[in-house]
Protein backbone atom coordinates (compact mmCIF):
# COMPACT_ATOMS: atom_id res chain seq x y z
CA UNK A 1 0.00 0.00 0.00
CA UNK A 2 1.21 3.42 -1.10
CA UNK A 3 0.70 6.03 1.75
CA UNK A 4 0.56 9.59 0.68
CA UNK A 5 3.40 12.15 1.83
CA UNK A 6 2.11 14.15 4.79
CA UNK A 7 3.27 17.16 2.93
CA UNK A 8 1.00 16.80 0.26
CA UNK A 9 -1.31 16.29 2.69
CA UNK A 10 -0.89 19.50 4.16
CA UNK A 11 -0.98 21.24 0.29
CA UNK A 12 -3.93 19.80 -0.12
CA UNK A 13 -5.35 21.26 2.64
CA UNK A 14 -3.94 24.44 2.64
CA UNK A 15 -5.14 24.86 -1.47
CA UNK A 16 -8.78 23.53 0.04
CA UNK A 17 -9.21 26.43 2.09
CA UNK A 18 -7.59 29.12 0.19
CA UNK A 19 -10.71 28.14 -2.81
CA UNK A 20 -13.05 28.11 -0.11
CA UNK A 21 -11.75 31.60 1.11
CA UNK A 22 -11.95 32.74 -2.16
CA UNK A 23 -15.92 31.99 -2.79
CA UNK A 24 -16.81 33.74 0.13
CA UNK A 25 -18.52 37.14 -0.14
CA UNK A 26 -16.10 40.14 0.47
CA UNK A 27 -16.38 41.14 4.25
CA UNK A 28 -17.06 44.72 4.74
CA UNK A 29 -13.62 45.40 6.31
CA UNK A 30 -12.45 45.43 3.04
CA UNK A 31 -14.02 48.30 1.88
CA UNK A 32 -13.26 50.54 5.29
CA UNK A 33 -10.50 51.96 6.01
CA UNK A 34 -10.64 51.70 9.77
CA UNK A 35 -8.25 53.17 11.69
CA UNK A 36 -6.93 51.61 15.10
CA UNK A 37 -9.19 53.98 17.39
CA UNK A 38 -11.65 57.00 17.27
CA UNK A 39 -13.70 59.14 19.55
CA UNK A 40 -17.40 60.55 18.47
CA UNK A 41 -20.93 60.53 19.30
CA UNK A 42 -23.94 61.41 17.42
CA UNK A 43 -24.96 65.47 19.10
CA UNK A 44 -28.06 65.46 17.47
CA UNK A 45 -31.06 63.76 15.69
CA UNK A 46 -34.58 64.44 14.77
CA UNK A 47 -37.51 62.64 12.67
CA UNK A 48 -37.53 64.75 9.46
CA UNK A 49 -35.14 67.46 7.91
CA UNK A 50 -35.37 71.03 8.71
CA UNK A 51 -33.88 72.42 5.59
CA UNK A 52 -35.86 69.99 3.03
CA UNK A 53 -39.03 69.38 5.52
CA UNK A 54 -38.29 65.80 3.95
CA UNK A 55 -40.32 63.92 6.99
CA UNK A 56 -39.49 60.57 5.29
CA UNK A 57 -35.72 60.89 6.47
CA UNK A 58 -34.34 60.66 10.20
CA UNK A 59 -31.32 63.44 10.45
CA UNK A 60 -28.33 62.61 12.81
CA UNK A 61 -25.71 65.08 13.49
CA UNK A 62 -22.64 64.73 15.16
CA UNK A 63 -18.37 64.74 15.63
CA UNK A 64 -15.70 62.15 15.26
CA UNK A 65 -12.22 62.48 15.56
CA UNK A 66 -8.97 59.68 15.51
CA UNK A 67 -7.06 58.98 18.63
CA UNK A 68 -4.02 59.57 17.11
CA UNK A 69 -3.52 62.44 14.49
CA UNK A 70 -4.23 61.62 10.68
CA UNK A 71 -1.26 60.84 8.81
CA UNK A 72 -0.31 63.93 6.86
CA UNK A 73 -1.09 64.75 3.06
CA UNK A 74 0.96 63.64 0.26
CA UNK A 75 1.98 60.14 2.29
CA UNK A 76 0.87 57.22 0.20
CA UNK A 77 -1.23 56.33 3.30
CA UNK A 78 -5.17 55.55 2.77
CA UNK A 79 -7.50 58.20 4.86
CA UNK A 80 -9.30 57.02 7.22
CA UNK A 81 -12.99 56.74 6.99
CA UNK A 82 -15.98 56.41 9.54
CA UNK A 83 -19.24 55.45 9.15
CA UNK A 84 -22.67 55.23 10.31
CA UNK A 85 -24.34 51.35 10.50
CA UNK A 86 -27.26 50.81 9.65
CA UNK A 87 -29.36 48.30 11.57
CA UNK A 88 -33.13 46.53 10.72
CA UNK A 89 -34.41 43.75 12.35
CA UNK A 90 -33.20 41.28 10.12
CA UNK A 91 -29.44 42.95 8.87
CA UNK A 92 -26.69 45.85 9.13
CA UNK A 93 -25.60 47.68 6.46
CA UNK A 94 -22.81 50.45 5.78
CA UNK A 95 -25.43 53.35 5.55
CA UNK A 96 -22.50 55.75 4.80
CA UNK A 97 -18.14 56.03 4.95
CA UNK A 98 -16.85 59.57 5.16
CA UNK A 99 -12.88 60.39 5.18
CA UNK A 100 -12.01 61.90 8.71
CA UNK A 101 -10.64 65.90 7.53
CA UNK A 102 -7.03 66.96 7.86
CA UNK A 103 -6.28 68.18 11.34
CA UNK A 104 -6.56 67.12 14.70
CA UNK A 105 -10.09 68.74 14.92
CA UNK A 106 -12.96 66.99 15.04
CA UNK A 107 -14.66 65.98 11.45
CA UNK A 108 -18.34 67.18 11.93
CA UNK A 109 -20.91 65.16 10.05
CA UNK A 110 -24.69 64.84 9.11
CA UNK A 111 -26.26 62.06 7.59
CA UNK A 112 -29.69 62.06 6.56
CA UNK A 113 -31.07 58.00 6.67
CA UNK A 114 -34.57 57.63 4.05
CA UNK A 115 -36.64 55.42 6.31
CA UNK A 116 -38.97 54.34 3.94
CA UNK A 117 -35.79 52.12 1.68
CA UNK A 118 -37.10 48.76 1.74
CA UNK A 119 -33.84 46.99 1.68
CA UNK A 120 -35.07 43.46 2.43
CA UNK A 121 -34.40 43.38 5.88
CA UNK A 122 -37.43 44.73 7.87
CA UNK A 123 -37.86 48.45 8.56
CA UNK A 124 -34.89 50.48 10.61
CA UNK A 125 -34.31 49.89 13.99
CA UNK A 126 -31.45 51.49 15.27
CA UNK A 127 -27.74 53.87 13.74
CA UNK A 128 -24.42 53.80 14.86
CA UNK A 129 -21.58 56.33 14.55
CA UNK A 130 -18.66 53.68 14.26
CA UNK A 131 -14.74 53.92 13.31
CA UNK A 132 -15.29 50.14 11.92
CA UNK A 133 -17.39 47.37 11.41
CA UNK A 134 -17.26 46.39 15.69
CA UNK A 135 -16.03 49.83 16.79
CA UNK A 136 -20.08 51.68 17.73
CA UNK A 137 -19.34 54.96 19.18
CA UNK A 138 -22.28 55.99 19.29
CA UNK A 139 -26.32 54.79 18.82
CA UNK A 140 -29.45 55.61 18.60
CA UNK A 141 -32.86 53.85 18.21
CA UNK A 142 -35.91 54.37 16.30
CA UNK A 143 -39.53 53.93 16.75
CA UNK A 144 -42.19 54.06 14.19
CA UNK A 145 -44.78 52.55 16.68
CA UNK A 146 -47.65 55.22 17.10
CA UNK A 147 -45.29 58.26 17.31
CA UNK A 148 -41.79 57.88 15.57
CA UNK A 149 -39.43 58.74 17.63
CA UNK A 150 -35.51 58.57 17.57
CA UNK A 151 -33.43 58.18 21.18
CA UNK A 152 -30.07 57.29 22.17
CA UNK A 153 -29.25 53.25 22.92
CA UNK A 154 -26.10 52.29 24.23
CA UNK A 155 -23.15 50.79 21.62
CA UNK A 156 -24.02 46.89 22.82
CA UNK A 157 -27.81 47.48 22.58
CA UNK A 158 -29.52 43.74 21.67
CA UNK A 159 -30.66 45.97 18.52
CA UNK A 160 -27.22 46.61 17.60
CA UNK A 161 -24.98 43.90 18.95
CA UNK A 162 -26.46 40.74 17.35
CA UNK A 163 -26.73 40.99 13.62
CA UNK A 164 -23.43 40.53 11.30
CA UNK A 165 -22.86 43.56 8.73
CA UNK A 166 -24.14 42.37 5.40
CA UNK A 167 -22.72 45.35 3.15
CA UNK A 168 -23.22 48.55 2.10
CA UNK A 169 -27.17 49.77 1.64
CA UNK A 170 -26.66 52.21 -1.64
CA UNK A 171 -28.84 55.07 -1.23
CA UNK A 172 -30.50 54.75 1.90
CA UNK A 173 -27.58 57.43 3.57
CA UNK A 174 -26.80 60.86 1.83
CA UNK A 175 -24.05 62.95 3.42
CA UNK A 176 -25.40 66.83 2.53
CA UNK A 177 -22.19 68.54 4.00
CA UNK A 178 -19.89 65.98 1.28
CA UNK A 179 -21.98 65.76 -1.59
Amino acid sequence: MIRPSPYRLVLAAALAALTLLAAIPAHADSIWNSPACATGEITDYAIGDEETGDESVIRLDGQTALCEPRPRLGTDADPHQFGLIVYAEEGARIGALTEYQPGPAPTAFTYLVDHTVDWGDGPVVAMCLAYKEDGRLSCVGVNFANNPSVFPISVDDPRVDHLPLDRECGSCVSDPGRE
